[in-house]
């Protein structure tokens, strides 16, 4: 026996995304019989989980117990296990079902610690942007399907033993048609993690999360939350102004003023793709498990309103279909997301697009619409755009061939201490 729960932890140490089967499991009732419980994992106030090894199965598994009476642990049981059932992603637990006696939970068994472990986890800063990164994932998968967690906070987190991000416990999200019929919910929610609007005033909506989101961020970056508590001149996050930005746009008081989950996620990876640690390993994967890890970025990105007054924002996005590194390459839609932001003056999607109209060898050459936007990036003191004019008047083959306005544009850039200028000059 003890050679087979030896085995049954190796078979627990799987890949989340490259081993994942992409299935949940069949629900059943789990009779007492069917499992050897080994040990106490987690034990707290409402709650204990417990590990254990299914017999037929040969596999650990979790089982979830309350450890108070209540009258609510019937409500809080049903709810989980129906949000359980309607779950299929690599960072949630498989449910197995529930036992027949006492009707506990009983899900996959994840090897790791929970964050309010982080100092011992000994995460590298690529590690963290990982985690955070895998959060916003599992949380946009939620929230597509009309959930809100509610109780998004460090103990609801287990890093695996592969540095994954996997949420647990389930009994207090809702779906936001539960919310909107009035029901009446649960807002016995406190903490440092918690959005004040739920406690308060009780206003639940997604933006709690994207609140929670922002102070896991913050704690995830700090490993811990001491610095913030001392002062907040000591944390870590002043060290990456980006993400300190990213979590004041979070926790904003009012609700409304906060990003949306597809909105983070899209404006968190084009500051941090190069530190996210996850194409490499994407690579050697089949296509079925890349696709379905990254459906939820492809949705995110390809579903931001076509609208928006951050033209910074728009010329990422138009990059991540210009570049195809995590989407499938779409130039029309780039040029699309370009050309917003270039309306709205942005020198360096101005630039962008005279690159690609200029470009020879594409169906898209059009030297004339390259010179526009050259030219608008160019009046905003864009050097390498007045350089690439100085370039193309100064080419005597062409038709447009301009010495005096070659040597203009050339000036422009070298009085900006340009090298390329001032050596074409």
């Amino acid at each position: 026996m003890g050679f087979l729960i030896k085995q049954s932890y190796y078979k627990v140490n799987k890949n989340r995304i490259k081993d994942s089967t992409l299935k949940q499991h069949n629900l059943s009732y789990i009779n007492e019989n069917d499992y050897i419980e080994l040990r106490t994992i987690e034990a707290g106030s409402f709650s204990m989980v417990s590990l254990a090894y299914h017999i037929e199965k040969e596999e650990l598994i979790a089982i979830k117990r309350p450890t108070m009476l209540d009258p609510e642990n019937e409500k809080l049981h049903k709810r989980e296990l129906l949000n359980y059932s309607k779950m299929n992603h690599p960072f949630v637990p498989k449910l197995y079902g529930e036992t027949v006696n006492g009707k506990y939970l009983v899900v996959e068994y994840i090897n790791g610690r929970t964050l309010n472990d982080i100092k011992r986890l000994n995460i590298t800063i690529n590690e963290k942007i990982t985690i955070i990164f895998e959060l916003m994932i599992a949380v946009e998968y939620l929230h597509r399907n009309h959930f809100i967690l509610r109780d998004l906070k460090p103990n609801n987190v287990i890093i695996d033993n592969n540095k994954s991000a996997v949420l647990i416990d389930f009994d207090r999200m809702i779906t936001v048609e539960e919310n909107e019929s009035d029901a009446e919910h649960t807002l016995d929610f406190r903490g440092y993690f918690c959005d004040p609007e739920l406690y308060k005033i009780g206003r639940v909506s997604q933006k709690n999360d994207i609140y929670s989101l922002g102070r896991m961020i913050e704690y995830i970056i700090n490993e811990g939350l001491s610095n913030f508590f001392k002062s907040n001149q000591n944390s870590n996050v002043h060290e990456f102004p980006e993400i300190e930005r990213l979590c004041l746009k979070c926790k904003s008081e009012r609700q409304e003023n906060r990003p949306t989950i597809y909105e983070l996620i899209c404006e968190f990876y084009s500051l941090f793709y190069s530190r996210i640690e996850i194409y490499g390993m994407l690579k050697n994967t089949s296509e079925t498990y890349s696709e379905y890890y990254l459906k939820n970025l492809i949705y995110a990105i390809e579903t931001i309103p076509q609208v928006t007054d951050d033209p910074e924002k728009l010329f990422d996005i138009g990059t991540f279909f210009f570049e195809g590194v995590y989407v499938s390459k779409d130039l029309s839609k780039a040029i699309d997301y370009y050309s917003l932001a270039a309306n709205q003056n942005y020198a360096k999607a101005q630039y962008k697009l005279g690159n690609i109209y200029s470009e020879e060898q594409s169906d898209l050459h059009d030297i004339r619409k390259a010179i526009h936007y050259y030219s608008l990036a160019a009046n905003q003191n864009y050097v390498e755009a007045q350089c690439k004019l100085g370039s193309i008047y100064s080419e005597e083959q062409s038709d447009l061939y301009d010495i005096e306005k070659a040597i203009h544009y050339y000036s422009l850039a070298a009085n900006q201490n340009y090298a390329k200028a001032q050596y074409k000059l």
